[in-house]
């Protein structure tokens, strides 16, 4: 109760305060305020009216319009702050792009990807971001570069690591060859396996072509032993017939040196001084020749080898060959045993730069045939091939049963053939007009 009196009492000094200070500006300024009264009585306020409420209208809509004016550029800048940020943020995706799991080409694929995406990107944004960009692209082309360099090593590593198994196995492999070729040797067999023990195929074929080469050297050895015996037996002990290789040389120092020396006592047959016409041909049958024309021949420079037909049958007595390159003795009485096959069979038959042993020419055929020992390389192997497939429209590989597994991989069993001489002979034999074989 005593708070409404309270409150009534301000009320009525705020009434009181108001009363006089309107009766001061009443007794200063009341005649103006009858002016003004009086002129408010002389508008027309229709006209004002209308007037007024054109103008609160036009005014009305410019006010309306820079509202909607200001309210779409903010909006418009709104969408556009958010659009930029938007871009920085895809932006700031792409640097932060992990390439850990790629290799250096990986890298290189995705970097290009990355530029066109940040080509796309707002230009105010790249122009804002220019140098982290900048410093973007140089920081993954020098992550190319080491990761390139890296793989590089890595190659170079297993390249190594690969070579050192590789030699690892066949130091392995020759190893195990060796061991079971003196088994061979130990055992004068080409077959020859021990029970306790267990080879690869390979191991086998390698060792068993090893022992082949072995028995063949000392068989050759041999051979040459005797025929530098006699030499010496005809030969002055100063004097030598052309030898191929240094083996040979040494084979006969050797037989010259016993001789010298008294453990090797030779009978010298009385020396036949040559007479008469030289030996017409460079091959003959040992059965051909009489004593006298044995020794004629060798005289002239022919040598005695020992030998099969092409049937594989022993050759009674040999063959004298005259050869002047480095041939091999086989090599060379071979191709004049197929020589001897047919009338169109020409010895070292030559097209452009390259010779074939012997060619069978029958009319338009021609037939290439090329003695294989196992000396040739398989690189030279193809060569050959190439050139044989070129100029023949049949040829034939002529090997030893043992090789024929690795050259029967060079023919087709069409155009071209791997057989033994025996096959071979068979094959060549098959076309008329064929000699009377002797």
């Amino acid at each position: 109760m005593a708070d409404e009196e309270n409150l009534m009492t301000k009320y009525a000094f705020i009434v009181i305060i108001i009363g006089f200070i309107g009766l001061i500006l009443y007794n200063k300024y009341g005649y103006k305020i009858f002016a003004f009264l009086d002129f408010l009585k002389s508008i027309n306020w229709g006209k004002v009216s209308i007037i007024g409420s054109i103008i609160l209208i036009i005014g009305t809509l410019v006010v309306f319009t820079i509202y909607t004016i200001v309210k779409s550029d903010r909006k418009e800048k709104r969408k556009k702050q958010e659009y930029v940020k938007e871009q920085e943020k895809e932006l700031g995706k792409i640097f932060r792009t992990d390439f850990s799991y790629k290799t250096a080409y990986g890298t290189e694929v995705l970097l290009k990807e990355l530029k066109e995406s940040i080509d796309k990107i707002d230009s105010i944004v790249t122009f804002a971001n220019k140098d982290k960009i900048n410093k973007f692209y140089k920081k993954v082309n020098n992550l190319i570069k080491r990761k390139q360099e890296e793989e590089e090593y890595k190659r170079e590593q297993k390249e190594l690591e690969k070579e050192r198994q590789e030699e690892l196995e066949r130091e392995r492999h020759n190893k195990l060859v060796n061991e079971l070729l003196e088994f061979k040797k130990k055992n004068n067999s080409i077959e020859a396996i021990p029970l306790n023990k267990k080879y690869s195929k390979d191991v086998i074929s390698y060792a068993k072509i090893k022992m082949q080469n072995y028995l063949r050297k000392k068989h050759e050895q041999k051979e040459k032993r005797e025929e530098a015996i006699n030499y010496y037996k005809e030969c002055d002990i100063d004097s030598k017939p052309y030898l191929d290789e240094a083996w040979e040389e040494e084979i006969y120092t050797q037989i010259r040196e016993e001789v010298k020396s008294g453990k090797l006592n030779l009978k010298q047959k009385p020396k036949i001084e040559y007479e008469g016409k030289k030996l017409e041909n460079i091959f003959y049958r040992a059965k051909n020749l009489n004593e006298e024309e044995r020794r004629i021949a060798v005289a002239q420079g022919f040598v005695h080898v020992k030998g099969n037909e092409l049937d594989g049958k022993i050759c009674g007595g040999g063959f004298y060959i005259k050869k002047e390159n480095r041939e091999s003795k086989k090599h060379f009485y071979l191709k004049h045993l197929f020589a001897e096959l047919h009338d169109n069979m020409k010895v070292e038959y030559q097209i452009g730069d390259k010779r074939v042993d012997v060619a069978l020419l029958i009319l338009d055929l021609k037939i290439g045939v090329e003695i294989e020992t196992g000396a040739n390389r398989d690189e030279q192997i193809l060569e050959k091939v190439k050139w044989l497939n070129k100029h023949f429209d049949e040829w034939i590989f002529v090997c030893q049963r043992q090789l024929l597994p690795r050259y029967e991989r060079f023919v087709d069993n069409k155009k071209s053939r791997c057989l033994t001489p025996k096959k071979a002979k068979e094959f060549i034999l098959s076309y008329d007009s064929p000699c009377t074989h002797r």
